[in-house]
């Protein structure tokens, strides 16, 4: 069998999430473009003439035919400036935190000069703008150039079964639980345990990265993910109907949280403990979440089957959905 037709068949309908990592490409692609960029103005000759620095994570990502940008960049540039008289001027322009959803005109700049005159204004102006039409083009540039390395086009699928398309339901609606009110300042009644173990037919590596990795978290669960994955960092999912902090992380093995529902009394917090054990051909994911409100049990274990398990193994293909 071919290696085009392998890849086909392993991933049917571009059912998995398929990821690239496309920085040195962006490398190329930044210094070709900055280092084309000319102005003039009143005589002087202004050019960039280097690129110094590009820094940060690009990667382009295939879900079920969807080819998604993520990226996160620094950029160091140089310009210089040739004045009528034969003297020259340089300096500096700097992008910080270049972003895959930030407006190119809302990315942090600072240009700097080594003179004392007006070309940081000049450089501002004219050069600027030529700069920001490259940045606005680059997600539309990185698709076209990569995508046939995430996407398997609908002819190269021919000859192969074709996996009927899973449905995912919505995102978690808010839930409004009898046992208790978002207005209460604490929690009235008892708590419990809720354990639970699940099989995804997948390395605890992947499976571990659906959890810290912000991309992956907003396919699953259908929205935009918000997390810092580090102790002490937030979370938000499902439009803040969940939300915490991480206690703790263990790449591969472990992941400890504060973890509440909208609904819960704004002062409560169950803690969750996720630990992930690797097998031969797939790994069990063990749950075990503390101080549940007794009477949100079953609604909770519910919740974790539909938007967690049933989310993450739709989105990737790890497993039969329950």
């Amino acid at each position: 069998m071919a290696a085009t037709s392998s890849t086909n068949w392993k991933n049917v309908n571009n059912w998995h999430w398929v990821e690239k990592n496309c920085i040195v490409w962006t490398k190329d692609y930044i210094t070709q473009k900055f280092t084309a960029v000319q102005a003039e103005v009143d005589g002087t000759k202004y050019a960039v003439t280097e690129v110094s620095d590009v820094s940060g994570d690009v990667n382009l990502n295939q879900r079920k035919g969807k080819i998604i940008t993520i990226y996160e960049l620094n950029i160091e540039a140089h310009w210089k400036g040739y004045l009528p008289d034969g003297s020259s001027v340089s300096g500096k322009i700097k992008f910080s935190e270049f972003e895959h959803d930030i407006d190119v005109k809302d990315v942090p700049v600072e240009i700097t000069s080594e003179d004392s005159g007006n070309h940081t204004n000049n450089i501002k102006k004219h050069v600027l703008p030529q700069l920001h039409l490259t940045l606005a083009s680059f997600a539309d540039d990185l698709k076209q150039s990569h995508s046939k390395d995430v996407y398997i086009a609908p002819e190269d699928m021919k000859g192969h079964p074709v996996k009927k398309q899973y449905q995912p339901k919505p995102p978690a609606p808010e839930v409004n639980s009898g046992s208790t009110s978002a207005t209460q300042s604490s929690l009235k009644g008892s708590t419990t345990t809720v354990k639970m173990e699940t099989e995804f037919v997948c390395t605890a590596e992947d499976l571990y990265d659906v959890f810290v990795n912000v991309g992956k978290a907003s396919a699953w669960s259908r929205g935009q993910a918000i997390f810092t994955p580090a102790p002490g960092g937030e979370f938000q999912l499902f439009g803040g109907n969940v939300s915490g902090k991480f206690v703790e992380l263990v790449p591969n093995e472990k992941i400890v949280q504060t973890w509440r529902l909208k609904s819960w009394p704004s002062d409560h917090y169950s803690q969750v403990t996720l630990t992930f054990k690797q097998g031969d051909e797939s790994t069990i994911l063990s749950l075990s979440q503390t101080g549940v409100p007794i009477g949100d049990k079953d609604m909770t274990r519910s919740n974790w089957q539909n938007y967690y398990w049933n989310g993450i193994k739709g989105a990737f293909g790890y497993g039969a959905l329950l």
